[in-house]
Parts: structure tokens; C-alpha cells; sequence
């Protein structure tokens, strides 16, 4: 396929995921049949190799047999694989014309979202990424989870935070939709509750409570850590904090890392965010402009989280207009389901 240019009437969002949705062999079929995915590939596996782990992560993710997939709960792995499929497909997806005007990374996705902004080069986002896995390796320990919960953020502090201190709100998916965490035997009771409750609630895979107090320990590790960064060249924002990054009042530092891996994901305010940068895009002509969100991710892991939200939105006056894309799912063929999305985003100009 060959390169597309698209309108300039059409606003490109990039929304990079987090961790959670990585699996044996992915990215593998782009990286057979994408020049430019390979190369990306190999560029940021050779650093890690190099100067970190003496060994190709990449080979590594490959090597994991689908009955066994424990082994992605070690954070190097995870951390590593996510980090170079992000980036790899981020400059596949330049390349075939979908260039950026707003960049979003969603807790580990941060990192990737910070190189392909700008903010930090790519030996700096390697070692971010293998640091950050170093320290949350130490988190680890099997007594703690999260969960996805069907309720809002003010019904739990409502009706079930008193009643469960310890069980914290790690990310607001949406309006109607939490992520929880805590430890397992905090969680016990709540289960009973919520199933005679009828409530929707799911365990996810993750092997530690990402974005709770339980993170708190390793706060020393990321503080110390040196970051050479400035300034976005692509317009980014922060799903920790919903600002848009410089250099001078909300930069990628030391200090921000540790709040993305402590504090919640905002990711229903996020997007909310979000949908009024459009508007402001597009204040003069709200019928004529595209919102193009791409999930830049081996699997939809926020596909319905974003649309339920963008959908929920009130006055959004270019609701319309605006188009989420997730270019990947597993268990498909990679090549065709990307180039599928590239054709139908074409076919919007």
C-alpha cells in the first residue's frame, strides 16, 4: 500500500495504551511483512539487548508458548515488548500518512507517547522503560490485584469506600466504570457483595495494583531518576494530570514518572478533555472537520472505554465528526486489519 495523504481537515489523535494487553507473538506479523515496523523493532531491541538485558526481548515475547503466558507478568518483558510495538507502530502508521496533532499515553504508554512527541529521545525512553520495570518488579508479590468494576466513581466512595478502605480507585475507565485496587483478601468481601448485587465486576491479569498506595515504595527509585526532556513537537496530554506538557508548569520529569506509575489513570476525564481540544479545533467549522482517535495498541484494550465516554458527552458539538479506530485485535491477521483501518480512514476525507 502506498503512502495516503490525508485532508488537512482531518485532526489526528494518537492514544497510546498501557499495560495489560500484551500477548505471545504480537506485532509478529507486522514485523515479517512491514519494512518499517521491523526497522523500529530492531532499533529500540538492539538498545535493550545492549545495554540492558543482553539477551532480545523481542525473540524472548516470541519464545512464550500461548498456554503459558505467566511469563508476561514480568515487567521487563511487558515493559520492553509494549514499549518497542508502540513506537514501531507509531512510525508504521507515519509512514502510511497518518501523521499526529495530539498525542495521549495511557500509564506505561507514557513513555512511548513521550519519545514520539518529542519529549524525550529513544535512548531515554529505554531507560525509563527498564527502570520502571525494575522497580515494579519489586511490587510484586502475589497478594494484590485489580479488577474492573461497573459502577461510578461516586457511587464506590459513596456507598462502598467506607466499607472497604484499603480497596483504592486506580483508574475512572468511564462515567459508569472503575478499575480497583487492592489486596486479594480485601477484595474477597466486596465480591460477595457486588454479586448480590448484580453488579458487573472482572479480574484483570495484572500481577500488582498499578496506580494505588501500594506503589508508594518505589517512589525513591523513580525521584532519582535523570530525564533529559523538553518540550512536546506534537501537542501531548497528560493522563495523569488532563494538562498538555512543556517544559516550563507540567514536564516529563522524575517526579511526573512516579505520579503516572502512583496516581490514577484519569482516563474517562482524559477524554473528555480531549473531545473539548477538538471542539476547540474545530470551533469554526464542527461539520466538516474529523476526529480521528487511533489506539495505538496490539490489542483494543480502550476501545470501548473511550467511545462509552465520548458517546456520554453532552454539547460535544463535534461528536459527530469524531472516529475511533483501534488497528489491531488479536487472534486477527495484523497486516490485513491495519491496512483495513487505513483504508477507512481514507474513505472519511
Amino acid at each position: 500500500m502506498e503512502e495516503i495523504l490525508f485532508s488537512p481537515k482531518s485532526h489526528i489523535t494518537f492514544m497510546f495504551t498501557g499495560q495489560g494487553c500484551c500477548f505471545p507473538k504480537m506485532g509478529l506479523g507486522l514485523y515479517n511483512s512491514e519494512p518499517i515496523f521491523k526497522e523500529w523493532i530492531d532499533r529500540i531491541d538492539g538498545i535493550l539487548k545492549s545495554k540492558y538485558y543482553g539477551f532480545s526481548m523481542f525473540e524472548k515475547m516470541n519464545s512464550i508458548d500461548e498456554k503459558n503466558k505467566s511469563e508476561l507478568n514480568n515487567q521487563h518483558l511487558s515493559h520492553s515488548s509494549l514499549f518497542m510495538f508502540e513506537v514501531s507502530l507509531c512510525k508504521l502508521l507515519n509512514y502510511y500518512g497518518l501523521h499526529p496533532n495530539l498525542i495521549i499515553g495511557i500509564s506505561l504508554g507514557e513513555i512511548a507517547s513521550a519519545f514520539c512527541s518529542g519529549m524525550i529521545d529513544l535512548e531515554t525512553a529505554c531507560y525509563l522503560t527498564y527502570h520502571r520495570a525494575f522497580s515494579i518488579e519489586k511490587t510484586i508479590n502475589g497478594d494484590s490485584t485489580l479488577i474492573i468494576v461497573a459502577i461510578s466513581e461516586n457511587e464506590f466512595l459513596k456507598h462502598f469506600y467506607p466499607r472497604y478502605p484499603t480497596i483504592e480507585i486506580a483508574s475512572n475507565l468511564t462515567s459508569s466504570s472503575l478499575l480497583l485496587g487492592g489486596k486479594n483478601e480485601d477484595f474477597i468481601p466486596l465480591y460477595q457483595e457486588l454479586k448480590e448485587k448484580k453488579i458487573f465486576f472482572a479480574q484483570t491479569s495484572l500481577p500488582t495494583s498499578f496506580h494505588t498506595s501500594s506503589m508508594e515504595p518505589i517512589k525513591n527509585d523513580i525521584i532519582q531518576l535523570t530525564i533529559n526532556n523538553q518540550s512536546p513537537k506534537i501537542t501531548h496530554l497528560s493522563s495523569v494530570n488532563c494538562k498538555f506538557f512543556n517544559i516550563y508548569d507540567n514536564p516529563f520529569n522524575s517526579t511526573y514518572l512516579f505520579n503516572n506509575i502512583r496516581n490514577q489513570v484519569s482516563l474517562a476525564p482524559t477524554v473528555k478533555t480531549m473531545c473539548n481540544y477538538f471542539d476547540q479545533m474545530n470551533y469554526y467549522d464542527y461539520y466538516h472537520h474529523k476526529n480521528i482517535v487511533i489506539e495505538i495498541s496490539p490489542h483494543d484494550a480502550l476501545f470501548q472505554h473511550v467511545q462509552r465516554t465520548i458517546d456520554s458527552i453532552q454539547n460535544f458539538q463535534s461528536k459527530k465528526n469524531t472516529f475511533f479506530f483501534a488497528p489491531l485485535s488479536k487472534g486477527k491477521n495484523e497486516v490485513i486489519t491495519l491496512k483495513k483501518m487505513i483504508l477507512k480512514i481514507n474513505s472519511l476525507n
